[in-house]
């Protein structure tokens, strides 16, 4: 959970000190914020007793099929949201152009009725 905290505030500050992280730096914060090690923790916590401490530490060394994931994980989210903006981004330029149009006919009216 402190590792998570930390990277939250890598990641603000990135945002306060308008830093964009190089591809390499991103990753390294990235595959902790996207919280899937923590989910994998709680996941044995949720086994009760056939969780062992073995099964503990084994997911706190990050084994190759956790590290996999993670990025999986990540990567998948990251385009995802990046088509979300990009609709988001399409439908407000879109509503833009139908204010911008309405209100163009709505001074052709005013012209008229003058």
């Amino acid at each position: 959970m402190k590792v998570l905290v930390h990277a939250y505030f890598d990641e603000a500050k990135w945002f306060h000190e308008n830093h964009i992280p190089t591809m390499e730096e991103y990753m390294q914060v990235a595959l902790v914020t996207s919280g899937y090690s923590l989910l994998a923790t709680v996941s044995f916590i949720g086994m009760g007793d056939m969780a062992t401490e073995q099964a503990f530490d084994w997911v706190f060394n990050r084994p190759k099929i956790v590290r996999a994931s993670e990025t999986i994980c990540r990567l998948v989210d990251d385009v995802r949201s990046h088509k979300v903006w990009a609709y988001f981004n399409l439908l407000k330029n879109m509503q833009v152009k139908i204010v911008w149009n309405s209100l163009k006919v709505i001074a052709v009216g005013v012209r008229i009725t003058w």
